[in-house]
């Protein structure tokens, strides 16, 4: 697999998709909101999509990722964040 440089995800939000780094991703607080998880997950170099793996379950904020953070499987990664 080639290498990327920065990755993109796009984040479905109920006012139109948004598009930032991973890396700010994993630093925001998405928290309980529903409604706002990783759409697409792209390389910023080449456009290409990456697979949802790309990013660590527990910063997906999907149900499954949210329900295995409620029951304690996952640590919630924005537990400190706000």
């Amino acid at each position: 697999m080639k290498s990327c440089s920065e990755i993109i995800v796009i984040v479905a939000h109920p006012m139109g998709d948004v598009e930032t780094s991973l890396e700010t991703w994993m630093r925001i607080v998405p928290g309980e909101r529903k409604l706002v998880s990783i759409r697409r997950v792209v390389c910023k170099d080449d456009s290409r999509t990456l697979p949802l793996t790309t990013v660590p379950l527990r910063y997906r904020n999907n149900f499954l990722s949210r329900w295995l953070i409620k029951v304690g499987i996952l640590q919630d990664p924005w537990e400190d964040s706000g």
